[in-house]
Protein backbone atom coordinates (compact mmCIF):
# COMPACT_ATOMS: atom_id res chain seq x y z
CA UNK A 1 0.00 0.00 0.00
CA UNK A 2 2.92 2.56 0.35
CA UNK A 3 4.19 1.09 -2.80
CA UNK A 4 0.93 2.71 -4.15
CA UNK A 5 1.24 5.72 -2.54
CA UNK A 6 4.96 6.38 -3.72
CA UNK A 7 4.23 5.87 -6.90
CA UNK A 8 0.97 8.01 -6.91
CA UNK A 9 3.22 10.53 -5.51
CA UNK A 10 7.48 10.70 -6.25
CA UNK A 11 8.00 14.24 -4.68
CA UNK A 12 6.48 13.19 -1.10
CA UNK A 13 8.24 10.11 -1.40
CA UNK A 14 11.59 12.58 -2.06
CA UNK A 15 10.76 14.83 0.76
CA UNK A 16 9.65 11.64 3.26
CA UNK A 17 13.11 10.32 2.18
CA UNK A 18 14.99 13.42 2.88
CA UNK A 19 13.21 13.91 5.94
CA UNK A 20 14.27 10.46 7.15
CA UNK A 21 18.06 11.16 5.83
CA UNK A 22 18.14 14.38 8.04
CA UNK A 23 19.06 15.06 12.13
CA UNK A 24 15.56 16.26 13.66
CA UNK A 25 17.96 19.59 15.20
CA UNK A 26 18.68 20.75 11.79
CA UNK A 27 15.83 20.34 10.08
CA UNK A 28 15.84 22.10 6.54
CA UNK A 29 13.15 24.67 5.79
CA UNK A 30 9.92 22.69 4.20
CA UNK A 31 10.41 22.44 0.64
CA UNK A 32 7.18 24.35 -1.26
CA UNK A 33 6.56 22.05 -4.57
CA UNK A 34 7.60 23.79 -7.71
CA UNK A 35 11.43 25.42 -5.89
CA UNK A 36 14.27 23.85 -6.51
CA UNK A 37 16.88 23.64 -3.81
CA UNK A 38 18.80 26.52 -4.29
CA UNK A 39 15.12 28.61 -3.62
CA UNK A 40 14.26 26.28 -0.54
CA UNK A 41 17.81 27.83 1.12
CA UNK A 42 17.35 30.90 0.37
CA UNK A 43 14.15 30.67 1.71
CA UNK A 44 15.58 29.32 5.08
CA UNK A 45 18.11 32.38 4.98
CA UNK A 46 15.81 34.60 4.66
CA UNK A 47 13.54 32.99 7.77
CA UNK A 48 16.73 32.75 9.91
CA UNK A 49 17.94 36.45 9.48
CA UNK A 50 14.36 38.44 8.50
CA UNK A 51 14.06 39.31 12.71
CA UNK A 52 17.67 40.45 12.69
CA UNK A 53 17.09 42.35 9.32
CA UNK A 54 14.22 44.18 9.77
CA UNK A 55 15.60 45.61 13.38
CA UNK A 56 18.38 47.22 11.39
CA UNK A 57 16.29 48.56 8.99
CA UNK A 58 13.90 49.90 11.21
CA UNK A 59 16.80 51.67 13.18
CA UNK A 60 18.04 53.09 9.74
CA UNK A 61 14.10 54.27 8.87
CA UNK A 62 14.11 55.79 12.23
CA UNK A 63 17.35 57.68 12.23
CA UNK A 64 16.93 58.76 8.52
CA UNK A 65 12.94 59.86 9.85
CA UNK A 66 14.79 61.71 12.71
CA UNK A 67 17.70 63.53 10.15
CA UNK A 68 14.84 64.43 7.81
CA UNK A 69 12.73 65.95 10.75
CA UNK A 70 16.05 67.79 12.08
CA UNK A 71 16.78 68.98 8.75
CA UNK A 72 13.35 70.34 8.06
CA UNK A 73 12.85 71.86 11.24
CA UNK A 74 15.99 74.21 10.64
CA UNK A 75 15.06 75.24 7.07
CA UNK A 76 11.53 76.03 8.85
CA UNK A 77 13.31 77.98 11.47
CA UNK A 78 15.51 79.48 8.64
CA UNK A 79 12.48 80.39 6.71
CA UNK A 80 10.60 82.13 9.47
CA UNK A 81 13.15 83.81 10.30
CA UNK A 82 14.17 85.25 7.07
CA UNK A 83 10.76 85.38 5.52
CA UNK A 84 8.29 85.74 8.62
CA UNK A 85 4.55 85.35 7.70
CA UNK A 86 1.22 85.94 9.28
CA UNK A 87 -2.56 84.40 8.77
CA UNK A 88 -3.70 87.46 10.94
CA UNK A 89 -3.63 90.23 8.44
CA UNK A 90 -6.68 92.70 6.43
CA UNK A 91 -6.24 94.88 3.62
CA UNK A 92 -7.03 98.88 4.70
CA UNK A 93 -6.87 101.85 3.13
CA UNK A 94 -7.04 105.58 3.71
CA UNK A 95 -10.79 107.14 3.90
CA UNK A 96 -12.44 110.28 3.64
CA UNK A 97 -15.31 111.41 5.68
CA UNK A 98 -17.27 113.28 3.11
CA UNK A 99 -19.64 115.82 4.61
CA UNK A 100 -21.72 119.16 3.77
CA UNK A 101 -19.27 122.30 4.72
CA UNK A 102 -22.16 124.45 4.60
CA UNK A 103 -25.46 124.03 5.69
CA UNK A 104 -28.47 124.09 3.00
CA UNK A 105 -30.95 121.54 0.79
CA UNK A 106 -28.89 118.95 -1.23
CA UNK A 107 -30.08 119.98 -4.62
CA UNK A 108 -28.19 117.20 -6.78
CA UNK A 109 -26.95 114.10 -5.85
CA UNK A 110 -24.22 113.24 -8.15
CA UNK A 111 -22.92 109.97 -7.09
CA UNK A 112 -24.02 106.40 -5.97
CA UNK A 113 -22.97 103.53 -3.78
CA UNK A 114 -20.22 101.63 -4.55
CA UNK A 115 -19.56 104.49 -7.54
CA UNK A 116 -15.93 104.94 -8.18
CA UNK A 117 -15.52 108.81 -8.51
CA UNK A 118 -11.64 110.57 -9.88
CA UNK A 119 -10.19 113.13 -7.88
CA UNK A 120 -12.35 116.42 -8.39
CA UNK A 121 -14.87 114.99 -9.57
CA UNK A 122 -18.29 116.57 -8.60
CA UNK A 123 -20.15 114.88 -5.45
CA UNK A 124 -22.83 116.92 -4.72
CA UNK A 125 -24.66 120.17 -4.94
CA UNK A 126 -25.75 122.39 -2.01
CA UNK A 127 -28.79 125.19 -2.93
CA UNK A 128 -26.57 128.50 -3.62
CA UNK A 129 -29.49 130.88 -3.44
CA UNK A 130 -28.52 131.83 -0.25
CA UNK A 131 -24.99 131.99 -0.49
CA UNK A 132 -25.63 133.81 -3.98
CA UNK A 133 -27.75 136.85 -2.24
CA UNK A 134 -25.23 136.62 0.52
CA UNK A 135 -22.20 137.52 -1.76
CA UNK A 136 -24.22 140.30 -3.71
CA UNK A 137 -24.88 141.77 -0.19
CA UNK A 138 -21.35 141.97 0.87
CA UNK A 139 -20.27 143.46 -2.52
CA UNK A 140 -22.82 146.47 -1.47
CA UNK A 141 -21.27 146.77 1.79
CA UNK A 142 -17.77 146.99 0.27
CA UNK A 143 -19.23 149.12 -2.60
CA UNK A 144 -20.62 151.43 -0.29
CA UNK A 145 -16.89 151.34 2.12
CA UNK A 146 -14.96 151.99 -1.45
CA UNK A 147 -17.14 155.36 -2.09
CA UNK A 148 -16.99 156.51 1.51
CA UNK A 149 -13.17 155.71 1.45
CA UNK A 150 -12.74 157.82 -1.66
CA UNK A 151 -15.13 160.71 -0.49
CA UNK A 152 -12.94 160.91 2.42
CA UNK A 153 -9.89 160.79 0.75
CA UNK A 154 -11.23 163.75 -1.41
CA UNK A 155 -12.10 165.94 1.58
CA UNK A 156 -8.83 165.33 2.72
CA UNK A 157 -7.19 166.24 0.03
CA UNK A 158 -9.11 169.94 0.34
CA UNK A 159 -8.13 170.18 4.10
CA UNK A 160 -4.34 170.02 3.27
CA UNK A 161 -5.05 172.30 0.70
CA UNK A 162 -6.43 174.47 3.55
CA UNK A 163 -3.98 173.94 5.92
CA UNK A 164 -1.27 175.20 3.20
CA UNK A 165 -3.33 177.96 2.85
CA UNK A 166 -3.42 178.93 6.81
CA UNK A 167 0.36 178.15 6.91
CA UNK A 168 1.63 180.79 3.77
CA UNK A 169 -0.86 183.54 6.13
CA UNK A 170 1.49 182.25 9.22
CA UNK A 171 4.26 182.86 7.06
CA UNK A 172 2.75 186.56 5.44
CA UNK A 173 2.13 187.84 9.45
CA UNK A 174 5.34 186.34 10.56
CA UNK A 175 7.29 188.75 7.88
CA UNK A 176 5.09 191.55 8.74
CA UNK A 177 5.55 191.43 11.90
CA UNK A 178 9.49 191.59 11.40
CA UNK A 179 9.19 194.52 8.94
CA UNK A 180 7.17 196.42 11.33
CA UNK A 181 9.75 195.60 14.49
CA UNK A 182 13.21 196.51 12.30
CA UNK A 183 10.99 199.87 11.55
CA UNK A 184 10.49 200.44 15.02
CA UNK A 185 14.26 199.50 16.41
CA UNK A 186 15.15 202.14 13.49
CA UNK A 187 13.00 205.21 14.36
CA UNK A 188 13.71 204.88 18.58
CA UNK A 189 17.50 206.35 18.01
CA UNK A 190 15.95 208.87 15.72
CA UNK A 191 13.64 210.20 18.39
CA UNK A 192 15.68 212.04 20.94
CA UNK A 193 17.76 214.01 18.13
CA UNK A 194 14.62 215.09 16.87
CA UNK A 195 14.57 213.38 13.37
CA UNK A 196 11.33 211.60 13.94
CA UNK A 197 8.24 213.17 15.59
CA UNK A 198 6.10 210.93 18.45
CA UNK A 199 3.51 210.33 16.19
CA UNK A 200 5.89 208.49 13.74
CA UNK A 201 7.14 206.75 16.41
CA UNK A 202 3.44 205.52 18.11
CA UNK A 203 2.45 204.22 14.49
CA UNK A 204 5.65 202.50 14.41
CA UNK A 205 4.60 201.05 17.60
CA UNK A 206 1.03 200.31 16.59
CA UNK A 207 2.25 198.58 13.25
CA UNK A 208 4.57 195.72 15.30
CA UNK A 209 1.22 194.96 17.81
CA UNK A 210 -0.44 194.58 14.68
CA UNK A 211 1.45 192.65 13.01
CA UNK A 212 2.14 190.46 16.56
CA UNK A 213 -1.97 189.94 16.57
CA UNK A 214 -1.91 188.91 12.63
CA UNK A 215 0.64 186.48 13.96
CA UNK A 216 -0.93 184.63 16.40
CA UNK A 217 -4.16 184.59 14.52
CA UNK A 218 -2.60 183.05 11.53
CA UNK A 219 -1.08 180.88 13.75
CA UNK A 220 -4.53 179.56 15.18
CA UNK A 221 -5.69 179.01 11.88
CA UNK A 222 -3.56 176.81 10.70
CA UNK A 223 -3.40 174.72 13.92
CA UNK A 224 -7.26 174.65 13.09
CA UNK A 225 -6.51 173.95 9.46
CA UNK A 226 -4.38 171.07 10.84
CA UNK A 227 -6.79 169.67 13.02
CA UNK A 228 -9.68 169.52 10.88
CA UNK A 229 -7.05 167.39 8.07
CA UNK A 230 -9.15 163.86 8.78
CA UNK A 231 -7.32 160.57 8.87
CA UNK A 232 -8.70 157.82 6.62
CA UNK A 233 -7.94 154.81 8.90
CA UNK A 234 -11.21 154.27 10.44
CA UNK A 235 -12.69 153.72 6.46
CA UNK A 236 -9.53 151.73 5.05
CA UNK A 237 -10.26 149.42 7.75
CA UNK A 238 -13.83 149.25 7.12
CA UNK A 239 -12.93 148.49 3.33
CA UNK A 240 -10.23 146.10 4.24
CA UNK A 241 -13.15 144.00 6.60
CA UNK A 242 -15.96 143.99 3.94
CA UNK A 243 -13.05 142.61 1.74
CA UNK A 244 -13.12 139.79 3.85
CA UNK A 245 -16.81 139.24 4.11
CA UNK A 246 -17.12 139.26 0.67
CA UNK A 247 -14.06 136.71 0.37
CA UNK A 248 -16.58 134.75 2.84
CA UNK A 249 -19.40 135.15 1.43
CA UNK A 250 -17.56 133.87 -2.00
CA UNK A 251 -16.04 131.13 -0.14
CA UNK A 252 -19.10 129.66 0.76
CA UNK A 253 -21.06 129.94 -2.15
CA UNK A 254 -17.94 127.69 -3.81
CA UNK A 255 -18.95 125.04 -1.25
CA UNK A 256 -22.36 124.49 -2.49
CA UNK A 257 -20.26 122.33 -4.83
CA UNK A 258 -18.16 119.43 -3.28
CA UNK A 259 -15.95 117.54 -5.29
CA UNK A 260 -13.90 114.85 -4.56
CA UNK A 261 -10.91 115.51 -2.78
CA UNK A 262 -9.19 111.90 -3.78
CA UNK A 263 -10.05 109.45 -6.25
CA UNK A 264 -11.53 106.14 -5.15
CA UNK A 265 -14.92 104.47 -4.36
CA UNK A 266 -18.14 105.51 -2.50
CA UNK A 267 -19.56 103.65 0.61
CA UNK A 268 -22.02 104.11 3.02
CA UNK A 269 -24.14 106.82 1.20
CA UNK A 270 -27.72 107.02 2.72
CA UNK A 271 -28.90 110.17 1.83
CA UNK A 272 -31.27 111.63 -0.71
CA UNK A 273 -32.00 115.19 -2.75
CA UNK A 274 -34.15 117.40 -1.22
CA UNK A 275 -32.16 116.32 2.82
CA UNK A 276 -31.71 119.39 4.49
CA UNK A 277 -27.59 119.03 5.75
CA UNK A 278 -25.53 120.26 8.34
CA UNK A 279 -22.04 121.61 8.35
CA UNK A 280 -19.83 118.80 9.36
CA UNK A 281 -21.87 115.71 9.48
CA UNK A 282 -20.51 112.52 7.89
CA UNK A 283 -22.65 112.19 4.29
CA UNK A 284 -20.49 109.05 3.12
CA UNK A 285 -17.34 107.75 3.10
CA UNK A 286 -15.09 108.19 0.36
CA UNK A 287 -12.01 105.47 0.00
CA UNK A 288 -8.89 106.36 -1.50
CA UNK A 289 -7.83 103.83 -4.09
CA UNK A 290 -4.59 104.83 -4.13
CA UNK A 291 -3.67 103.91 -0.53
CA UNK A 292 -4.35 100.47 -0.26
CA UNK A 293 -1.92 98.51 2.21
CA UNK A 294 -2.37 95.12 4.44
CA UNK A 295 -1.95 95.65 8.20
CA UNK A 296 -0.44 92.26 9.58
CA UNK A 297 -0.19 91.54 12.92
CA UNK A 298 3.55 89.86 13.97
CA UNK A 299 4.53 88.90 17.20
CA UNK A 300 7.22 90.75 18.33
CA UNK A 301 9.93 88.13 18.33
CA UNK A 302 9.87 88.66 15.07
CA UNK A 303 10.27 92.78 14.66
CA UNK A 304 14.34 92.70 15.03
CA UNK A 305 14.51 91.12 11.41
CA UNK A 306 11.97 93.37 9.66
CA UNK A 307 12.64 96.71 8.66
CA UNK A 308 10.78 99.59 6.56
CA UNK A 309 11.60 99.05 2.99
CA UNK A 310 11.36 94.84 2.92
CA UNK A 311 9.88 93.30 0.22
CA UNK A 312 6.36 91.68 1.44
CA UNK A 313 3.91 89.40 -0.46
CA UNK A 314 0.42 89.66 0.46
CA UNK A 315 -2.48 86.81 -0.73
CA UNK A 316 -6.29 88.18 0.06
CA UNK A 317 -8.39 85.46 0.82
CA UNK A 318 -10.76 86.51 -1.72
CA UNK A 319 -8.38 85.04 -4.34
CA UNK A 320 -5.55 83.35 -2.69
CA UNK A 321 -3.83 82.47 -6.08
CA UNK A 322 -3.00 86.42 -6.39
CA UNK A 323 0.63 87.21 -5.55
CA UNK A 324 0.15 91.04 -4.38
CA UNK A 325 3.98 92.94 -4.06
CA UNK A 326 4.21 95.13 -1.48
CA UNK A 327 6.73 96.70 0.40
CA UNK A 328 7.18 97.24 4.48
CA UNK A 329 5.99 101.11 4.99
CA UNK A 330 6.02 101.26 9.20
CA UNK A 331 5.92 98.83 11.71
CA UNK A 332 3.71 100.49 14.89
CA UNK A 333 5.29 101.55 17.70
CA UNK A 334 2.56 100.50 20.03
CA UNK A 335 -0.65 98.36 21.25
CA UNK A 336 -3.16 98.63 24.76
CA UNK A 337 -3.11 95.65 26.56
CA UNK A 338 -6.01 93.94 28.22
CA UNK A 339 -4.77 95.12 31.53
CA UNK A 340 -5.09 98.72 30.21
CA UNK A 341 -8.30 98.25 28.64
CA UNK A 342 -9.99 97.22 32.24
CA UNK A 343 -8.66 99.37 33.93
CA UNK A 344 -11.50 101.31 35.77
CA UNK A 345 -10.86 104.26 38.10
CA UNK A 346 -7.38 105.10 38.03
CA UNK A 347 -6.52 101.92 39.64
CA UNK A 348 -4.52 98.73 38.01
CA UNK A 349 -6.59 95.85 36.98
CA UNK A 350 -4.24 92.85 38.30
CA UNK A 351 -6.59 89.45 36.95
CA UNK A 352 -6.46 86.88 39.12
CA UNK A 353 -4.95 84.23 37.65
CA UNK A 354 -0.46 83.31 36.96
CA UNK A 355 0.27 82.88 33.48
CA UNK A 356 2.84 79.96 33.02
CA UNK A 357 3.48 80.22 29.33
CA UNK A 358 4.44 83.55 28.40
CA UNK A 359 2.79 84.68 25.11
CA UNK A 360 4.80 86.78 22.69
CA UNK A 361 2.97 90.65 21.99
CA UNK A 362 1.53 91.28 18.76
CA UNK A 363 1.95 94.89 16.71
CA UNK A 364 0.89 95.66 13.23
CA UNK A 365 3.31 96.00 10.05
CA UNK A 366 1.81 98.07 7.37
CA UNK A 367 2.37 97.09 4.05
CA UNK A 368 2.02 99.40 0.99
CA UNK A 369 0.71 97.18 -1.66
CA UNK A 370 1.81 98.22 -5.02
CA UNK A 371 -0.63 98.32 -8.45
CA UNK A 372 -3.01 96.02 -6.15
CA UNK A 373 -6.23 94.21 -8.64
CA UNK A 374 -9.13 96.50 -7.98
CA UNK A 375 -11.57 93.89 -7.71
CA UNK A 376 -9.58 92.42 -4.09
CA UNK A 377 -9.50 95.51 -2.85
CA UNK A 378 -11.40 96.01 0.22
CA UNK A 379 -11.03 97.32 3.40
CA UNK A 380 -11.36 94.71 6.25
CA UNK A 381 -10.20 92.09 3.69
CA UNK A 382 -8.20 89.28 5.54
CA UNK A 383 -4.94 88.46 4.55
CA UNK A 384 -2.15 86.09 4.32
CA UNK A 385 1.44 88.60 4.24
CA UNK A 386 4.75 86.73 3.56
CA UNK A 387 7.77 89.21 4.28
CA UNK A 388 11.60 88.84 2.85
CA UNK A 389 13.68 90.81 4.88
CA UNK A 390 17.05 90.17 2.86
CA UNK A 391 14.91 91.76 -0.12
CA UNK A 392 15.06 95.67 0.40
CA UNK A 393 12.77 97.66 -1.98
CA UNK A 394 14.56 100.44 -4.01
Amino acid sequence: MNEQAAAADPDGAASAALSASTPVGDSPAPHRPGLPPSGARSMRFLADRGPRLRSVLGRLLFVAVAVATLILGYRLAANLTLSPRTTDAEIDADIVRVSAPVAGRLMELAVAENQSVAAGELLFRIDPETYRLQLELAQAELAVAEGSLADQRRLRESERANAVVAQDEVSRAQTNLDLATRSLERLQPMEAAGYVSRQTLDEARTAVSDAAVSLRQALGAAAAARNEVQTTLALEAQVRANQTLVAIARRALEQTEVLAPVAGKVVGLKIAEGENLVPGATLFTLIDSASWVANGLFPETVLAGIQVGDSADVFVMIDQRVRIAGTVDGIGWGVVSDDEIAAFGGLPYVARTLNWVQVAARFPVRIRLHAPPEPLMRIGASAVVILHAQQRAD
